[in-house]
């Protein structure tokens, strides 16, 4: 199925031989590494590489005594040693490095053939009088001579006749054999390396002359035979067994004696076979164990009259697919060759044709799936077929045949009909032509030699029997593009131009009209193959080093993309990358990936972890696998087909992101009236998320402002007519998609309502579905297909309700759904069809019946635990008592259901059957407003408690409430609101007043007692309490029996005291930060002492040796660190840290303990310090202390100068020990030596500036 297609063609300009003209027949030569070809004419040694660059043949050795005239050569890539064999009977060696030849052996009997193992320890030489030897090197040490043949009496005829004969080495060296002509038969014999006769092949193996090739995998050995069938290509085992034939001649005009093989060569990876004739190459690839001929070269050189011989061909030992060739007029050619599957997308099916020879294999993957060689179609030609073209504008294909016939193939159902076939004259031209394309429907281009050429369709249409079509050459567009040799072109679909690519890798657009080319990207290395994505976007392939780029022709000249570094087959199909890779996986991309990755690299950014995740798929497949095509089958599912290397079998698999992105394209085909029913059963079919339609179709309302949600759903339901899918559709969706569900209900709702007298099961079970998932199981029980069916619909209704009934985690949530519909019938029909069992649901239901409706509510309703409903049912009846609605209210706490539902019919007089009076009503309400407030109270919800008893007017409790609960304004405002008395008023406060004093509330006191108990003095006393000295002092002044004498004697006194008492506090902070500060920094001097004499490795401080006194102590701190995991209990743990931050002398976390100490003393200086003595300040000055004032201001500026300092040091440097608290490895949050100083204590310049 894999065609072979020639890359490029590289040809050396002039001759390999400095004179120029025809080989003299005596040149020798050989491939060495890197695409070297050794040539040795006439005791010349000289050597030539196109990828040099140069010109001329490089001479290495001249010396025709020695060399003389040389009949073999022979390069070995492990020493690097070029051997060679003269007429003489020499046999020599060149070594590269020392530029010297020398003699290793001299055969007598001259040499016919020789070979030097792989590992260059032995050669194989057979002479002219059939003596095989076997040599070791580079001693020349004989092991074996041997004669091939027996002695007959005519040793002078055999030495007058041409000796022919082959030997050959297995890529191991353990083997080699030899293939020679004995009693007018040619023979195969297989030798160890130690020239043992390993096996030969048998007799009736007949072969034809001494060609002979062992494959380098090392199973096949290939020679020249012949069957009663015709010529053969035989394959033999090592043991002499033949394992298979193939026919070479097979389709051709000529035979074996007209046009006879010369030699047989393989690649390196013994997946071509190279069969050389005497004018031409052809070159065979193996396809799932059938050979087919897959090329025919006819030499380098261009333009030929008359074909000319070659003399030499061969396959490069490093690059496997490369392949020289020179002629006897020393032209000389490189080929570089891929494999490629030719496809193309005909009337909607992928076509993919291979060819043998002249017969053509066609298979459309739409249709069926033929494993190769086998195929759907197959057609012939008259000549071997050069290129096969399907065009994406005609549902047929176009073969090219070496002799210049272009046949026009139409595909019709059964098989491909011939409707035309043109010869287009003087076409030896273009033999080695390649990367033919069809743009358009008139014209044709292909590559020849670094050019252009580009064919014309004239006359008229090619479809047309009655009119004479000609196709001729238009033009030969030489490309000026850096150009040198070969190019690359593929088809973009989009238009009818095409891309090139020259040998340095740039790639064109060109427009085959107007032969204008822009440039569209680069690429390091010439491709193989191009597809391109949205037009701006190019995919290539590189064979040799497997890398997959990608190029952007926003940004030309920037340097393209490495997707994959081992990738072997690519594809684009609706706009995604799909590849596989060596390693045995398939990758596939989208478009929106691709864009991404493109834009990261231009900027030089790099995916993360997320968005490498996004937009990317992989799955694996086998290794070797490689991308025949993928296509929409007959489902328009995507069905992606691989090949499998090197068995050749297929697989067609069917990938979800590309199932998921035919879904959005079908989507957006509203001439598709069946899209939404393909579309679900592919969904369904590959078990993928009915979510993806739903989440598409609002991506489409996005896109398209005309669109509605509702029509897609609506034409979705009117497409589908398989109520499995909507079913599943719906059941997929969850609650995130509540609104589409909603959506599909109305529709279908719509839908069955205007089709009420015919059956529509796909959208009755969906509407049901519908109901299900948005949980109105009792809707859906009492909609027309439950209730509304006749008898004789039982079973339809039967098996309605257990659809329903799957909808639910219990069968029994059905039933009780259709009790909690008070419709006994409905539930007797319910539990019959779920099929339950009659002596368990008929008494229940009976029981039920012998109720009264409110009692009867009341019961399903509290057994079917609807405890919101059941309460109702009680409050609706007068007959029931308050306190049995009470009870049951409190034992399953529905006292917001019944406050809220009595409230209501107050307010709107809402009632049931029978109705309670509005008194009644009422006081229901109070009760159970009063009951709530209880239960409040007991946890703790004093306010909310306050409020309910105040509506259950309950006054004295809504005041005890706000009592407890420390809103005093509160209880006060409902005591006055309630009229209580002068006397109780007055004990409320003072209950309030010993509540405030407990507190320590001395500022809540002060104003209760000045605003509602009026007793100043106990107000002042309160201020007082609170060190609120300047309010103390307005009061006190107001009062005639204080007066000034008070203030001066007891407030101004409290006053001085407290201002001594901070300034002693502060005097003692002071001198504790000084302390703390000098100690830390000796501690950590200690400890920095200690880490350097234990070179850093060792702890400073040990739990077992105090650094001070160096005696040891007791109660080490023992503890679960390894583990990471404490198991100490709450006071253990205290009693931990207490040990750590301790600050004693010498203890071992010495300096983490002043680091807290400190940090709490600088912390309480910012949140407490600060606005007690700011306060205390200012009340100085105010009572005229400014002496007092002024020291107090100097001595808390110091502490903050000192305190200030104190954080600079401490936590100049950021602590990171993991035993420390967090909050303390910082300073204290908002810390500021800065505070709101009186302008009376700055120099008047500053008095403005706080």
């Amino acid at each position: 199925m894999r065609n072979l297609k020639i890359v490029q063609k590289r040809k050396k300009s002039g001759s390999l031989f400095p004179s120029g003209g025809v080989t003299s027949g005596s040149e020798s030569y050989c491939l060495g590494d890197f695409g070297y070809i050794f040539i040795c004419n006439k005791g010349v040694l000289s050597t030539f590489s196109l990828e040099e660059g140069s010109k001329d043949v490089k001479i290495l050795c001249e010396d025709q005594d020695l060399l003389g005239d040389v009949g073999q050569m022979q390069y070995v890539s492990s020493t690097g040693i070029v051997y060679l064999a003269n007429e003489s009977g020499s046999f020599l060696q060149y070594i590269q490095i020392d530029n010297e030849v020398l003699e290793l052996f001299q055969s007598d009997q001259g040499i016919a053939d020789f070979s030097v193992s792989p590992d260059c320890r032995y050669v194989a030489i057979v002479t002219k009088q059939k003596t095989l030897l076997l040599l070791t090197l580079p001693d020349s040490e004989t092991l074996i001579q041997e004669d091939l043949v027996e002695a007959t009496g005519s040793n002078n005829e055999a030495e007058n006749s041409e000796v022919s004969v082959k030997v050959v080495w297995r890529g191991d060296s353990r083997y080699f054999a030899v293939n020679y002509k004995q009693a007018e038969k040619y023979q195969i014999k297989i030798f160890d390396e130690n020239g043992a006769l390993h096996s030969k092949t048998e007799e009736e193996n007949v072969l034809l002359d001494s060609t002979l090739e062992w494959q380098p995998s090392g199973g096949l050995i290939a020679a020249i035979g012949k069957t009663p069938h015709g010529t053969v290509v035989s394959l033999f085992e090592r043991n002499g067994l033949k394992r298979a034939d193939f026919f070479p001649y097979e389709g051709k005009k000529e035979s074996y004696e007209e046009n006879k093989v010369i030699d047989l060569q393989w690649n390196t990876l013994s997946d071509i076979l190279a069969i050389r004739y005497n004018s031409k190459v052809e070159i065979w690839c193996r396809n799932n164990y059938v050979w087919m001929r897959k090329l025919v070269l006819v030499g380098p050189v261009e333009n030929s009259q008359s074909a000319t011989k070659l003399v030499f061909t061969g396959w490069e030992p490093e690059r496997s697919n490369r392949f020289h060739i020179v002629d006897e007029t020393g032209a000389y050619a490189v080929y570089d060759f891929a494999f490629t599957y030719t496809s193309g997308h005909s009337d909607g099916s992928s076509f993919v044709a291979s060819w043998n020879g002249n017969s053509i294999h066609c298979t459309p993957f739409r249709n069926s799936c033929c494993p190769p060689p086998h195929c759907l179609f197959q057609v012939s030609t008259d000549t071997d077929v050069k290129a096969v073209v399907i065009p994406e504008f005609w549902n047929g294909l176009l073969s090219i045949s070496l002799s210049g016939e272009f046949t026009f193939w139409q595909h019709k159902s059964d098989g491909l009909k011939q409707i035309r076939k043109i010869s287009v004259p003087a076409f030896d031209q273009y033999a080695e032509s390649y990367d033919w394309l069809w743009p358009s429907r008139n014209s044709l281009c292909c590559l020849v030699n670094g050019t252009l050429a580009v064919f014309e369709i004239q006359n008229g249409d090619f479809e047309d029997a009655s009119q004479d079509i000609q196709i001729t050459a238009k033009t030969m567009m030489s490309l000026n593009h850096n150009v040198t040799a070969a190019f690359l072109v593929v088809k973009n679909t989009e238009d009818s131009s095409i891309l090139i690519q020259s040998q340095q890798g740039l790639v064109f657009k060109l427009d085959l009209n107007a032969e204008d080319s822009i440039p569209v990207c680069k690429f390091p290395q010439v491709c193989t193959r191009f597809q391109t994505i949205s037009d701006t976007i190019v995919i290539g392939l590189d064979p040799l080093t497997r890398k997959l780029m990608i190029g952007w022709s926003k940004y030309a000249e920037s340097d393209p993309v490495v997707i994959s570094n081992d990738c072997t087959s690519f594809f684009v199909f609706q706009n995604s990358l799909i590849y596989t890779t060596i390693q045995g996986s398939l990758e596939i991309r989208n478009e929106v990936y691709v864009i991404k990755l493109l834009e990261k690299h231009i900027l030089g950014n790099e995916f993360n972890n997320e968005e490498e995740s996004q937009g990317r798929y992989t799955r694996k497949c086998e290794k070797g696998s490689q991308i025949v095509t993928c296509c929409l089958n007959q489902m328009l599912e995507p069905s992606l087909v691989l090949q499998i290397i090197p068995r050749g079998n297929l697989e067609v698999i069917y990938p979800r992101p590309l199932v998921i992105n035919n879904v959005k394209v079908l989507m957006r085909e509203k001439e598709n009236s069946n899209r939404y029913e393909k579309i679900m059963s592919a969904l369904r079919r590959h078990r993928i998320d009915y979510r993806v339609l739903i989440d598409e179709m609002k991506v489409l309302v996005k896109e398209q402002p005309d669109c509605r949600l509702e029509e897609l759903l609506k034409t979705m339901v009117e497409q589908v007519k398989d109520s499995h899918s909507l079913v599943l559709l719906v059941t997929d969706l969850n609650q995130d998609y509540a609104d589409c569900i909603l959506t599909i209900k109305t529709v279908l709702e719509g839908v069955l309502e205007s089709n009420k007298d015919s059956r529509m099961l796909h959208v009755e079970e969906s509407y049901l579905a519908s109901l299900a998932k948005l949980g109105l199981l009792e809707e859906a029980l009492k909609s027309a297909l439950i209730l509304g069916e006749s008898e004789n619909n039982r079973e339809l209704v039967q098996h309605r309700v257990k659809f329903l009934s799957f909808y639910c985690d219990n069968p029994d949530i059905l039933f009780d759904t259709a009790l909690g519909t008070y419709d006994l019938v409905l539930a007797s029909l319910v539990a019959d069809c779920l099929g339950k069992d009659p002596k368990e649901y008929i008494p229940i239901l009976d029981g039920f019946k012998s109720m009264l409706w409110w009692k009867r509510h009341f019961k399903i309703d509290d057994k079917l635990r609807r405890y919101s409903k059941a309460v109702i049912s009680l409050v609706r009846d007068q007959r029931v008592q308050h306190d049995e609605i009470i009870k049951y209210m409190e034992r399953h706490r529905l006292f917001t259901d019944v406050i809220t539902f009595v409230t209501r019919k107050l307010k709107y007089d809402e009632g049931g059957m029978v109705e309670r009076s509005g008194d009644d009503t009422g006081l229901l309400l109070r009760e159970a407003q009063s009951s709530y407030a209880h239960y409040l109270e007991e946890r703790g919800k004093l306010i909310e408690a306050s409020i309910l008893f105040r509506e259950a007017e309950k006054l004295d409790k809504a005041v005890e409430c706000c009592v407890k609960s420390g809103d005093w304004e509160f209880a006060l405002e409902i005591a006055y609101q309630g009229e209580m008395s002068e006397d109780k008023i007055r004990d409320i406060c003072n209950e309030i007043l010993n509540q405030l004093e407990e507190k320590k509330m001395y500022s809540d006191a002060a104003r209760l007692c000045e605003i509602y108990v009026c007793d100043i003095q106990q107000a002042v006393q309160f201020w007082l309490k609170d060190k609120k000295w300047q309010k103390a002092s307005a009061l006190a002044m107001k009062v005639p029996e204080l007066g000034k004498a008070f203030r001066d004697e007891n407030i101004l006194a409290q006053l001085l005291e407290t201002s001594t008492e901070q300034m002693e506090s502060l005097g003692q902070t002071l001198e504790d930060i000084a302390a703390k500060v000098q100690r830390l920094r000796k501690v950590k001097e200690i400890k920095a002492e200690r880490l350097l004499e234990s070179g850093g490795m060792g702890d400073a401080f040990s739990d077992t040796e105090s650094y001070l006194s160096g005696s040891s102590t007791s109660g080490s701190i023992t503890s679960s660190n390894a583990s990471g995991k404490s198991f100490r209990s709450g006071k253990n743990k205290r009693k931990l840290e207490r040990k750590i931050y301790s600050l004693k002398e010498g203890s071992k976390h010495e300096d983490l303990a002043l680091t807290v100490h400190l940090w709490t003393v600088t912390d309480k200086i910012q949140q407490e310090t600060k606005q007690e003595v700011t306060y205390t300040i200012e009340s100085l000055w105010k009572f005229n202390q400014q002496e007092k004032a002024t020291s107090l201001c100097q001595l808390f500026e110091k502490l903050l100068q000192d305190a200030d300092k104190c954080v600079q040091e401490v936590w100049s440097v950021p602590i990171t020990d993991e035993i420390l608290e967090g909050k303390y490895k910082i300073p204290p949050v908002a810390w500021t030596p800065l505070w709101s100083k009186l302008a009376l204590h700055e120099p008047s310049s500053k008095a403005t500036i706080r």
